[in-house]
């Protein structure tokens, strides 16, 4: 991105190389000579991966405390999703992840960059390695996904109460591997990836390479997904004590992304649901004018795309992390992590995605171009010490620092009305999609910018976390505090020079904590767990009543279970019930008519709660070296538990939040028998119905109404011009078997996968519709 907009940056930038590099200069100090097998990683702050195990079972994890924990003592809920069924599976998607997660719905993943997904009832925050991070998208390089779960602000800054998602990348190995892999399947699918790790340098400097390209196309016409990822990863082991890691991602991503499904808007539209109030009780349809809603599922499974073949999408990607890891002795480690990524967005297609049912059109479309730039740089110093008071209390205490800057640009942009009168046909603007006549024009005649928006956020954060384990390690107690300094500007450029209000500054000073304790009833394999912990997110959102920023959204949560490791420690299992508050929730006012009605009105009043509340059973492992398992069952009650102003909303559930998820993932290896050197997998999920939206404010639904539609009744608000579909629960199933084998020093193996087995139909949040039976074969090479 280019950071002309924010002259804060390279202030930022400069503040952090310095303070990095004192680091380093300290680390470099006399310390006393520590494990010699440490070959360049620090215990406290690296998870070992089990990859050449081919085993499952997750062990520890990296990011709910910010140092490594074994899952069993800590007290929150962490599911993790490792590689080995990342690739078994053909989750190449980030997002497909959320299917074998209790209570964590995907979001779009058909459209190249995910959102629209809930975890608990909430929005999840993405991490890349301890770092906020925007658009992840590629699995070739992840090592693990961490799921974290509940109000976790206080260990990572700014976050849905419903937790947050850290993509753990791979790291370089001291002995070499390589290895390529090549798939192709229906739908014009083609994968091709390599993963080159070893040392550069005898027990110096080590590497790791990793690629992919992809190249897939679907249901609707000109859909298309063309990716290229590119990573790699240097450790440079300066002594036994003393690593420095450097990587680099980089991916771009052009597809013609489609639509969701097919919208219908309908000039007159019958209600039908009861509306109580305005009958006295007595049910009636009430027609309503120019209404927006519900997938028009014959255009949308004949693969209507009318947005045409020219749409296209581009994102591009680049991060760099910067990392040093220093043990100055028995009692002190030191972690200092850097980031920066920059990321561009880059969309032209066409407006109005909506089917005028009554007349049979797509009305009123015209070429849009949505450009969207955005960096972040942001750093971390961790400071870890362990010591014992009088012997009988083993302390872990953290003291961290971070810092980061965030920088959003916004522009959409049009034609100028009379050249879009003048070039674009009629039949082009209201398209038939019986016969389409798409059209075409030249990109560089969109110089008409409608919308301009800046943002920069810059924040500054020290969090202490005290982890103490009582009784010979049976009780371990954790306890953290954080306090957060945020400084927000936005703007909508088009208009501030006109009105003030269109431009604000915000400064938030902010306290999150958590407290939590594990206690262990029979050894590692029942445990039983506890905690409390808050959340906040700092809005961004203009109050242009007002002039000012709407005040940080906060949640806390409460949860509790029991965990613990059974079958010689093979299976990890964990049971829990939590609930949890969102609140201090902007909602509109209702006497709020424009910026130039009624000035100084604010356009935000009150403070919204939602509260989500369920129970969920997670088990993973490796019981025998024959069979592995990932099982996942969640229960979510998420709804409007507070509407000031508009009481008879409150109860309603949230959107995007299915009651029932189930999942389970099931792999067996043939080591015996005519079967010997065969593996065989089996997966299916299920989600529960749930509720979706295409646009309009709240979250909130009236009721169940025919078809699966349900109707907004009118706020003081907003028009009545938006419909609530109820997406079906689904059930779908996959299936794989593969064969290994050896031709001399190479290992080979075949695998043929098939994806929703049952081409069963599967709604995503949008309304589209996914794809249904898949086969894929692939070809690895090991050597």
């Amino acid at each position: 991105m280019k950071t002309n907009y924010y002259p804060n940056l390279h202030k930022s930038k400069i503040v952090a190389a310095s303070a990095l590099a004192a680091i380093f200069l300290l680390s470099t100090a006399s310390a006393q000579d520590v494990d010699p097998d440490l070959v360049y990683t620090l215990p406290a702050f690296t998870v070992e991966t089990t990859s050449e195990a081919g085993r499952v079972a997750p062990s520890a994890s990296l990011g709910a405390m910010r140092t490594a924990e074994l899952l069993e003592e800590i007290p929150v809920t962490v599911s993790v999703i490792p590689q080995e069924l990342m690739e078994a599976f053909h989750l190449f998607d980030p997002d497909e992840h959320a299917a074998y997660v209790a209570g964590w719905l995907s979001g779009e993943t058909e459209e190249g960059g995910g959102g629209g997904s809930r975890l608990r009832g909430f929005v999840p925050v993405t991490f890349r390695n301890g770092f906020s991070r925007t658009g992840v998208g590629e699995v070739v390089n992840i090592e693990r996904t961490e799921v974290i779960k509940g109000p976790m602000s206080a260990m990572f800054g700014q976050a849905n109460p419903g937790g947050l998602i850290n993509y753990v990348t791979r790291r370089a190995r001291s002995e070499p591997s390589y290895r390529v892999v090549g798939i192709v399947g229906t739908e014009a699918y083609h994968r091709a990836q390599f993963h080159f790790t070893g040392p550069l340098v005898e027990d110096k400097l080590f590497y790791r390479l990793d690629g992919s390209y992809t190249y897939f196309e679907g249901r609707q016409d000109f859909f298309y997904n063309r990716t290229w990822a590119l990573s790699s990863n240097i450790v440079w082991r300066i002594s036994p004590r003393t690593s420095i890691y450097f990587d680099i991602e980089t991916l771009n991503r052009y597809m013609n992304r489609g639509t969701g499904g097919v919208l219908n808007r309908y000039d007159t539209f019958l209600n039908p649901i009861a509306s109580l109030e305005a009958t006295g009780g007595q049910f009636d349809f009430f027609p309503i004018e120019n209404v927006i809603g519900s997938v028009n599922e014959e255009l949308t499974r004949q693969g209507f795309n009318q947005h045409g073949p020219e749409a296209r999408v581009d994102r591009e990607i680049m991060t760099y992390d910067l990392r040093m890891e220093h043990r100055f002795n028995r009692t002190f480690s030191l972690r200092a992590n850097m980031q920066y990524w920059d990321r561009t967005f880059d969309d032209y297609r066409w407006t109005t995605p909506q089917y005028y049912v009554d007349r049979g059109l797509v009305i009123g479309r015209e070429p849009f171009r949505h450009y969207q730039p955005e960096d972040a740089i942001s750093g971390q110093v961790d400071l870890l010490s362990n010591f014992w008071f009088g012997g009988w209390a083993e302390n872990e205490l953290l003291l961290t620092f971070d810092f980061s800057e965030t920088n959003f640009m916004r522009q959409d942009w049009r034609m100028e009305v009379e050249e879009r009168n003048a070039t674009l046909p009629t039949e082009v603007r209201n398209l038939d999609p019986f016969n389409p006549q798409y059209g075409t024009y030249d990109r560089s005649s969109l110089t008409r910018m409608t919308r301009h928006e800046e943002r920069e956020t810059l924040l500054y954060a020290f969090m202490l976390r005290e982890r103490m384990a009582l009784l010979q390690g049976d009780l371990i107690l954790f306890a953290s505090a954080r306090y957060e300094k945020v400084d927000d500007e936005v703007s909508n450029r088009l208009l501030a020079e006109t009105n003030p209000n269109f431009r604000a500054t915000g400064k938030h000073s902010l306290i999150s904590s958590s407290f939590g304790g594990n206690y262990k009833l029979v050894g590692n394999k029942l445990v039983a767990f506890a905690n409390m912990s808050s959340s906040f997110i700092p809005l961004t959102s203009l109050d242009i009543g007002t002039g000012e920023l709407q005040k940080p959204e906060r949640g806390v949560g409460y949860e509790g279970g029991f965990r613990g490791r059974i079958m010689d420690s093979s299976v990890y299992w964990t049971v829990s019930a939590y609930l949890i508050d969102r609140y201090d929730i902007p909602q509109r006012n209702p006497n709020f008519e424009g910026v130039t009605a009624t000035p100084d009105e604010p356009q935000f009043i009150g403070a919204g709660e939602e509260r989500s509340q369920g129970f969920e059973l997670e088990a993973s492992g490796d019981p025998t070296p024959n069979f592995s398992f990932r099982l996942a069952l969640g229960y979510n009650d998420a709804y409007i538990r507070r509407f000031p102003d508009i009481s008879h909303v409150e109860g309603r559930k949230l959107l995007r939040a299915p009651e029932f998820t189930a999942s389970f993932m099931l792999i067996y290896r043939f080591r015996e028998g005519p079967l010997s050197g065969f593996t065989t997998g089996f997966s299916g999920l299920f989600t529960d119905r749930y509720y979706a939206r295409f646009g309009g404010a709240g979250s909130y639904v009236s009721g169940t109404g025919t078809d699966n539609i349900s109707f907004i009744p009118e706020q003081p608000w907003e028009s009545r011009d938006r419909i609530e579909e109820i997406r079906p629960s689904v059930m779908t199933f996959g299936l794989f078997v593969q064969k290994g084998f050896r031709f001399g020093d190479t290992t080979h193996t075949a695998r043929l996968n098939i994806l929703n087995l049952f081409d069963t139909d599967d709604w995503t949040v949008t309304g589209r519709l996914k794809d249904g039976r898949q086969v894929r074969f692939s070809w690895s090479v090991s050597f």
